[in-house]
């Protein structure tokens, strides 16, 4: 990758939407990225940005790859479509905005081509503090099976042969 290319990964161009918002310390950031072997073939493609909530596009923009987009949107549970020509159109389902938080996702990785991608953000309307908690819950039930695991197969190991 070019020393070009790689500082225009780094930067990071914002664009506020919905003026008539004022007062909402919340939304979405999205960065609109490409996968590196589409990089040619989409480096210089709008993409149309919808925020759809309860099956209605209530915000919407377009914006090229590398570039950033804020949506100030109150709190819920938001679907986000990317599509662009020659891109695969991506639909990330299940992204949470809570009050006085800013969600930071990443558009992408376009991918040159046809068809639809889905991805799933299956939070339940859980907060990230709640969902990091989820998980670091389950980490450490893994840990522990893990070292169970380990304990039952020391044992094993040292155990005699049967009929010696």
């Amino acid at each position: 990758m070019s020393f070009t290319r790689s500082l225009a990964l780094i930067t990071v161009t914002t664009i506020v939407l919905a003026p008539g918002i004022h007062g909402q310390d919340n939304g979405i950031r999205i960065r609109i990225a490409v996968t590196q072997n589409s990089y040619d073939a989409l480096s210089g493609v709008p993409f149309m940005v919808s925020l759809i909530q309860e099956g209605a596009v209530v915000q919407q923009a377009e914006q090229t790859y590398n570039n950033g987009l804020t949506f100030r949107l109150g709190p819920g549970i938001y679907e986000v479509r990317l599509e662009g020509a020659g891109a695969v159109t991506e639909v990330k389902r299940g992204i949470t905005v809570t009050d006085g938080n800013w969600t930071d996702l990443i558009g992408g990785p376009m991918r040159a081509g046809e068809g639809l991608r889905i991805v799933e953000y299956a939070t339940g309307g859980f907060t990230r503090e709640e969902m990091a908690a989820r998980i670091a819950s389950l980490e450490a039930a893994l840990s522990r099976v893990q070292e169970a695991l380990d304990r039952l197969t020391a044992a094993h190991e040292r155990a005699e042969p049967p009929g010696t």
